[in-house]
């Protein structure tokens, strides 16, 4: 829970500080699974999203911990192929 309160407070000043914070922290990806997959490509095929639900198993600082989340990524179509242009993640540690 501190740690995801770190990453939302260092999504507010931008990237930079989003990716220092990111690098600072020891978070290791144990396991994940992904369900209610779903893609979407929007009619004139220049814009596309997938949204999934996620579980995830991770250790930081030797504490293993699980979270369950819901996520929507947007992408739009560009000379050099997709990119990214919007995430939105809403994490929950699992049973709760």
């Amino acid at each position: 829970a501190a740690r995801h309160r770190r990453l939302l407070r260092a999504a507010g000043y931008g990237k930079a500080e989003y990716v220092r914070v990111l690098k600072a922290d020891d978070l290791r990806l144990d396991s994940m699974r992904l369900r209610d997959v779903r893609i979407q490509v929007a009619s004139g095929g220049d814009l596309a999203w997938a949204s999934y639900r996620g579980w995830f198993r991770t250790v930081t600082a030797g504490v293993a911990s699980e979270a369950e989340t819901a996520e929507t990524l947007v992408y739009r179509r560009e000379p050099g192929g997709w990119k990214l242009v919007r995430a939105h993640a809403s994490v929950r540690p699992a049973g709760e």
